[in-house]
């Protein structure tokens, strides 16, 4: 019986037990170096990213130097360009344009301060290198001598497009009640014919501002104080006001006035009264006008 148990034993495999328990310590032995290869693999891969970033990060820098001093000597160079250009430019088109962005600001913000626009208008005006004493113990910009363009265009009527702001609208209400709807088309014909005036003339005229002048100056005695109190009621700006007033003012003898607007009314004012038939409006641009505002 006990060499039939022994060979059962035998038969599977009883006898070796040790050696499996070898076995299973072999396999676990390999696990650990296999873990270990693992664990090597990782950190050396971890390193490698590591050194990578580094070279990375090394190129980046250079590349951001490099970059940022081709952009600084490019900006160099336009600054450089731009300062020649404005010494091409007409003095008074580089003032303008400080006018310009300032009243642009105004209305973005609902109001800039009289000190604002005067320092940016001043700078401009220094940059321009052109200025002179205006009598009242100021600086003002010089504008150039008009001078009329040797062909005078045809305007259709997409160029005589009225501004349509608040101040406008109740601007013609104004004369229409006030003084008649006559007196509202003659302010239109006015306008247009400044408009005209300033294409010929290559005036880069406020329309809006012409068109106030135009319609307020209108209002008889006192014309202007009335036009600036006007304007300031209903939310203008006060140094857009003043101009709007000192235009008035000179639209019987503003030509020679260094004041773009007042010399595009003052032209209108003429051609008006000459009923269109004046150099600087086209022949067919004035009887349009005409003919649009008859009443």
């Amino acid at each position: 019986m006990a060499s039939l148990f022994g060979v059962i034993k035998k038969m599977f495999g009883g006898g070796d037990k040790p050696a499996t328990k070898e076995t299973v310590q072999d396999t676990a032995s390999g696990q650990e170096a296999g873990g270990n290869i693992v664990n090597d693999a990782i950190a050396s891969g971890q390193e490698a990213l590591n050194t990578a970033k580094e070279q990375a990060s090394s190129a980046v820098e250079t590349a951001v130097d490099n970059v940022t001093e081709t952009v600084s000597e490019t900006v160099d160079h336009m600054a450089e360009a731009a300062a020649a250009k404005v010494s091409e430019v007409a003095n008074s088109e580089i003032v303008q344009e400080a006018e310009s962005v300032a009243i642009a600001a105004a209305g973005a913000v609902g109001g800039v301060s009289g000190a604002m626009t005067e320092a940016v208008t001043g700078m401009a005006q220094a940059a321009a290198g052109a200025l002179h004493d205006d009598g009242e113990g100021g600086l003002a910009p010089t504008l150039p001598p008009l001078a009329l363009k040797e062909t005078i265009d045809y305007l259709d009527r997409d160029h005589f497009v009225v501004p349509r702001s608040d101040n406008v609208i109740k601007a013609i209400a104004l004369i229409d009640e006030t003084v008649g709807e006559k007196t509202t088309a003659k302010a239109m014909r006015i306008f247009e014919y400044g408009v005209a005036a300033g294409h010929a003339y290559e005036l880069r005229v406020d329309r809006e501002l012409l068109l106030l002048g135009a319609l307020l100056g209108q209002l008889g005695d006192g014309a202007s104080a009335k036009a600036e109190a006007f304007c300031v009621e209903n939310g203008m700006w006060g140094g857009l006001a003043k101009k709007v007033a000192f235009a008035i003012e000179n639209a019987s003898n503003g030509l020679s006035v260094d004041d773009i607007e007042v010399r595009a009314l003052a032209l209108g004012v003429a051609a008006e009264s000459a009923n269109g038939e004046v150099d600087y409006v086209h022949a067919a641009t004035a009887a349009e006008t005409r003919n649009k505002h008859i009443q």
